[in-house]
């Protein structure tokens, strides 16, 4: 091989070497140490040096003993940070933590040695200590006392505006409220414990089945749904309280047990204030039982149609709607709300004949 070739082989060598490992040898306390210039580490930082020098970075991680092993040295702001990572980084595992930047050189050493650099005599054996900068003394100036001027208040005359109006400054009058009109309180309907009167339409004789006094007991009285306190057995005519579903929707129901086979001949119902509203139904459907129907309802019907009776207008008057189909036996009534008023609430009473 010619002696050029042989040059230039060794020189293309040298060059890998140096891109592989770009590891340089210092002198000093950095001597323990292999130097990758423009490139960092990303770890843990251990200790951080502002203001110094490689060989005061390498003096400082030495003396930590074995817990940092290699430094990165920012060259323009002359800071160092420690690492505890060896030359392990530089294996192919590690070498995505090793990046290029070019502010920083990378210092990096083993543990075995650290440990050499520590048993020779020019090891970390003295502490550096860079002098402090002093600070400025301060100098306290002499106070000095000026002479306050003595108080004169300035008349100054006062600023005439042309304008063609004279100005009238007027104090503004608040205007008063209007006067909310009272609303006319109705008067609340107390339960009775009396006996209901019969009622007399013409030549009918009306007599209650005992809903309102409360011979109908309360585990008579059932519903689809009730809302809260509202329950079905409080659904009383001019009661305190009142049946309320919680739903409204027309498969609500409240249903009433007579107790027996009753004729029946006219229905009263009545709404109820809730949140300062009248809620009331509008109108509604009956369906009874009786002994012979063995437990299965039937709608009561007029001209071969179930009937729809009008309901309420107002949240207190009684609405009563009598049956034409007379007699009209039944021992359980069933009322289902069609339409309403805001929410579905009834209070009922049924009426029989007087002489039954």
């Amino acid at each position: 091989m010619a002696p050029s070739r042989r040059i230039a082989t060794a020189a293309a060598l040298c060059l890998v070497a140096v891109s592989c490992f770009h590891m340089t040898k210092a002198i000093g306390e950095t001597e323990w140490f292999s130097s990758r210039p423009r490139h960092m580490l990303w770890s843990h930082t251990v200790f951080k040096l502002t203001s110094a020098t490689p060989d005061e970075c390498a003096e400082r991680c030495i003396s930590m003993r074995g817990r940092c092993l290699s430094f990165d040295f920012h060259r323009r702001t002359r800071s160092c940070f420690g690492r505890r990572n060896g030359d392990e980084v530089l294996d192919r595992r590690h070498r995505p933590h090793v990046k290029r930047n070019d502010h920083y050189d990378f210092y990096v050493s083993s543990r075995d040695r650290i440990q050499s650099a520590l048993r020779t005599p020019r090891g970390p054996a003295r502490v550096v200590e860079r002098p402090r900068v002093s600070q400025r003394p301060r100098v306290e100036r002499p106070r000095v006392e000026r002479p306050r001027r003595p108080y004169a208040p300035v008349t100054r005359p006062a600023r005439v505006y042309p304008s063609r109006r004279p100005v009238v400054i007027a104090r503004p009058v608040r205007p008063t409220r209007p006067v909310r009109p009272t609303r006319p309180t109705r008067p609340r309907t107390t339960p009775t414990t009396l006996p209901a009167t019969t009622i007399t339409s013409g030549a009918v004789c009306l007599d209650p089945v005992g809903i309102e006094s409360g011979v109908i007991p309360d585990q008579n009285f059932e519903a689809v749904s009730s809302y809260w306190r509202y329950t079905p057995e409080k659904g009383r005519l001019n009661g305190e309280f009142t049946w309320m579903a919680e739903v409204a929707t027309e498969n609500q129901t409240l249903e009433i047990n007579l107790g027996r086979d009753t004729n029946v001949i006219a229905i009263g119902t009545q709404g109820f204030s809730y949140f300062f509203r009248d809620n009331y139904v509008k109108s509604y459907e009956i369906y009874y039982e009786n002994r012979r129907t063995n437990g299965r309802f039937f709608a009561y019907k007029e001209g071969g149609k179930t009937k729809l009776f009008d309901g309420n207008t107002d949240a207190y008057t009684e609405k009563v709607n009598y049956f034409r189909n007379q007699p009209f036996r039944a021992r359980t009534i069933r009322i289902r709300p069609i339409s309403w008023q805001y929410n579905i609430v009834l209070r009922v009473e049924i009426y029989k004949f007087c002489e039954d």
